[in-house]
């Protein structure tokens, strides 16, 4: 299993939410709060135990899959609706990050996923099918009200994820025109999304909007033309399919003007924001919301006697496909991790702490890859030695923070964090050398910070973390213990 989102990643910061901590105003987080409220209902439910990460998935993940089926009944038929709702099921839940599989099981960065279900469940209002638009104009308010919520949870979540999602409102208007009622909707569904976490955050607000510049700052890197080029050429017969099928539903429409073209402007809109979005990720492969395109004009042309057969075959082969090409990786990796919890691979290890025991490690295969590292029998047996360290050299009073990408250790000894930390310093992803927190804010609340003497994760996330900030560290910290994996730093007092 890979380290990403690993042994305590982030759930330090969700025992800090559970504490009553909260995000951007008492720890550094380069994301919204929405994926931790998530993960901290339930690590609640599940009393602390690690899987509590994967019963907050499946929660997001179930009532993702109720409305996304709600939304597209009303716009193709049954069968094509239910696989639809499966869909955004698989997309929820799948322990893998997006693109990846097997060997690679992981929760780390499943806020992608959450990310392009919501937007997901965007286009199935903005694209709404004409044809059914006057069986559910009655219903333009509460459509309305779906799209609302799931931008105002996007807000919540990441502030490019957000951006697509406003983008998506705004342009497909030009191809559907929304009534007062219906922004009334989605002005009413946004306040109903954020409110509530609003007040919750009170002045954390602008630093959850600071948090994320800090972040975007940085991740604007990742925006050069020769990585989005690459990215764009590997997708290339992606684009081609879902553009063919778009010309297609096309062909047969009475509409006249831009809605004649809807689909093949949508189809470049759509795989514009998804390339984007995998370029900022740090991701390069997998477009979900090319599937939720697909779907979508196999209802319509399903719907509309004007297409002829062959067009609703080429529509719905092409949907099949890419669907099947989109999910397989994520039900594989779905059943490999079912199969491996209940039948560890040889050679698996475990964390120390009871609660811990549930999430297993084992070493890649490919001892070449960039991360071989960071997983399996080496990253597990690090943690346990700083966790021997800690409760033989500290007291269980004495708040903890590591010096690496995460925190493990607040979540592995059950302490209540310190005011200060972070979900995750991922250097070029949440910060730089020129846009960073500063220390006074992720060590000043802190009584102890661990410092490993080797990178736990990637190298170039490690090295960059320690030349920032090591040197604050010693001078405000003394150096109380180590051993041959870690030095243990001390509050001076």
């Amino acid at each position: 299993m890979g380290v990403m989102g690993g042994s305590g990643a982030g759930k330090s910061t969700l025992l800090g939410i559970l504490n009553g901590q909260r995000p951007n105003v008492d720890f550094f987080n380069p994301l919204g709060p929405l994926p931790y409220l998530l993960s901290a209902a339930g690590l609640a439910l599940s009393g602390l135990r690690v899987e509590g990460i994967g019963y907050g998935a499946a929660m997001f993940g179930a009532v993702a899959g109720v409305w996304g089926y709600r939304l597209s009944l009303n716009r193709m038929a049954l069968v094509p609706a239910s696989l639809t709702g499966s869909f955004l099921v698989l997309l929820s839940t799948a322990p893998v990050p997006l693109g990846a599989g097997p060997p690679s099981l992981s929760h780390g960065m499943s806020y992608n996923r959450v990310g392009f279900v919501l937007l997901a469940l965007i286009l199935f209002e903005v694209l709404e099918d004409p044809v059914r638009a006057g069986k559910i104009r009655e219903g333009g308010w509460l459509s309305g009200v779906s799209t609302g919520v799931a931008v105002g949870l996007l807000f919540l979540l990441k502030a490019s994820y957000f951006l697509v999602g406003v983008a998506f409102v705004l342009t497909f208007y030009a191809l559907r025109r929304r009534s007062l009622s219906g922004w009334l909707g989605v002005a009413s569904g946004a306040a109903f999304a954020l409110i509530p976490v609003l007040i919750w955050l009170r002045s954390g607000v602008v630093a959850m909007v600071t948090d994320q510049l800090m972040a975007g700052s940085a991740r604007g890197q990742w925006l050069d033309f020769h990585r989005v080029a690459l990215v764009a050429y590997r997708s290339i017969g992606e684009m081609i399919l879902l553009l063919l099928v778009a010309m297609l539903a096309s062909g047969w429409s009475s509409g006249t003007g831009l809605s004649r073209w809807k689909w093949p402007l949508a189809a470049l809109t759509v795989f514009s924001a998804g390339l984007m979005l995998l370029v900022t990720n740090a991701q390069d492969a997998d477009f979900p919301l090319s599937v939720v395109l697909l779907m979508l004009m196999v209802g319509e042309t399903a719907d509309s006697r004007g297409s002829s057969r062959a067009t609703r075959f080429a529509c719905l082969l092409a949907a099949a496909l890419l669907m099947a090409a989109n999910a397989s990786l994520d039900a594989v990796s779905l059943m490999a991790a079912v199969r491996e919890k209940h039948s560890p691979p040889a050679g698996a290890r475990q964390f120390l702490p009871a609660h811990m025991r549930g999430l297993l490690l084992y070493d890649l295969p490919d001892p070449s890859h960039p991360l071989a590292g960071s997983n399996g029998t080496r990253y597990t047996d690090l943690i346990n030695n700083g966790i021997e360290l800690l409760q033989a050299k500290s007291s269980a009073g004495e708040s903890v923070i590591t010096l690496e990408q995460y925190n493990p250790f607040s979540y592995a000894l059950l302490r209540k964090p310190g005011a200060g930390g972070f979900t995750f310093l991922a250097y070029g992803h949440s910060f730089t050398k020129a846009h960073k927190p500063s220390a006074e804010r992720l060590f000043g609340g802190t009584d102890i910070v661990m410092v490993p003497k080797r990178n736990i994760t990637a190298p170039w996330m490690y090295e960059p973390i320690l030349r920032i900030y090591l040197p604050d560290v010693q001078r405000t910290f003394t150096l109380a213990a180590e051993t041959p994996d870690w030095w243990m730093y001390r509050r001076r007092r």
